[in-house]
């Protein structure tokens, strides 16, 4: 069962029994010796990855998607069914599918991304010294240092405690309590309790920058990013003209607002420029700080080092301090299987070689992803699995 508050802050408490996503997440967590409540969630997720994605309408073997370029408040693409109900969200691809999705022939997928994008951004805002300087610093990783500051002991990336850690990061930078802590964790109330303080203990300047924005959005109604677009919070304002505060749902979301906007606005640009100069590149996905492309196999190089110099000349100020956030570039001929641009064009025969020398660690990823758990916690699902 749960119980929600419905009617802005001081609204009537509705309780209805359901077994959504959520639900199940936290009957597992509270319930673990139970462990067909983890598997009716697997079996749900197979069925939407077989509903949704495997089984989507195709026209000469392609999936196609409608784009909306202002589809969402945060700048982001959106993509999805047409008008007459044909395509598919392909943001929202899992693991299993992208293993399937390939290029045109003669092309090479490119990926590039932004670096830890949105935790560098929510530094800034928040002027938090420590992680700026950690982020400053080339040579000092910040979800080990992160992990380190929350767990108290060193943490390597194979431990579970690493994935732990980003997810703490992120959702505190963003306000989450204990409660939606413990389900993205995967881990009793009390124990997400525990990291999340640990997280704030070690870096107060987050909590003092969300205070500022409820003050702000209290105050002004609206918030702008550094690129100078605002924001209008509606039903913040009626929440604070009727009752004089607003509703912990509509701070979050103000909180949230700023630091993910400016993403898509960066991808947006980079975008723009490199269409105008490269007229063969194919756009396929908008990634909110990631964009998808294709291009023919001998524009690899050119392409690639001319688009990591537009994301290098594409920044913002955040406190006066101009904020570049490093793009990562990844090449491939499938979706999945991208690896690291080296500075070299990718040819398919090298491509397949690394295919077949990553290819069980590959597996594992996809298995992972279609399992719904990380890597790290992979072997004891399988157990579970193995056990049925």
């Amino acid at each position: 069962m749960r119980t929600d508050v419905v009617g802005g802050v001081h609204g009537l408490a509705v309780a209805w029994l359901t077994a959504d996503d959520e639900t199940l997440t936290d009957l597992a967590i509270r319930f673990p010796q139970h462990r067909a409540i983890k598997l009716i969630a697997n079996l749900r997720h197979f069925k939407k990855i077989e509903g949704s994605y495997l089984n989507m309408r195709r026209e000469g073997n392609r999936a196609w998607s409608s784009v909306n370029v202002s589809g969402t408040e945060s700048f982001r693409w959106s993509m999805g069914v047409n008008a007459r109900g044909f395509g598919v969200n392909a943001q929202t691809f899992p693991e299993v599918v992208r293993t399937m999705i390939v290029p045109p022939p003669g092309r090479v997928f490119v990926s590039i991304d932004l670096s830890q994008v949105e935790a560098r951004y929510v530094a800034h805002l928040a002027q938090c010294k420590a992680q700026i300087e950690m982020f400053s610093d080339p040579t000092r990783h910040f979800h080990l240092e992160n992990a380190r500051n929350i767990f108290g002991r060193e943490v390597s990336k194979k431990e579970p405690a690493y994935v732990d850690a980003k997810r703490v990061g992120h959702g505190r930078n963003y306000k989450l309590g204990p409660s939606r802590l413990s389900l993205m964790l995967g881990k009793p109330l009390a124990e997400a309790r525990r990291l999340g303080q640990a997280y704030d203990r070690r870096y107060p300047e987050i909590g003092q920058w969300h205070s500022a924005v409820r003050e702000e959005v209290l105050r002004k109604g609206y918030l702008a990013n550094p690129f100078g677009y605002r924001r209008d919070f509606f039903d913040a304002l009626g929440c604070r003209i009727a009752l004089g505060t607003i509703s912990e749902h509509q701070w979050k979301e103000a909180i949230a607002w700023v630091p993910q906007s400016i993403p898509p606005e960066i991808i947006n640009r980079v975008m723009l420029e490199l269409a105008r100069r490269w007229p063969h590149v194919s756009f396929h996905v908008h990634g909110h700080d990631s964009f998808l492309a294709s291009i023919p196999d001998v524009m690899q190089h050119d392409f690639i080092d001319d688009a990591l110099e537009e994301f290098a000349r594409t920044w913002c100020v955040i406190n006066n301090n101009p904020v570049i956030v490093p793009a990562e570039a990844k090449v491939g001929y499938a979706w999945h299987y991208m690896v690291d641009w080296k500075g070299e064009p990718l040819t398919r025969e090298e491509w397949d070689a690394h295919l077949a020398k990553e290819k069980v660690g590959y597996e594992r990823q996809v298995i992972a992803s279609v399992l719904q758990v990380n890597e790290q916690e992979l072997d004891k699902e399988l157990g579970i699995w193995e056990t049925l």
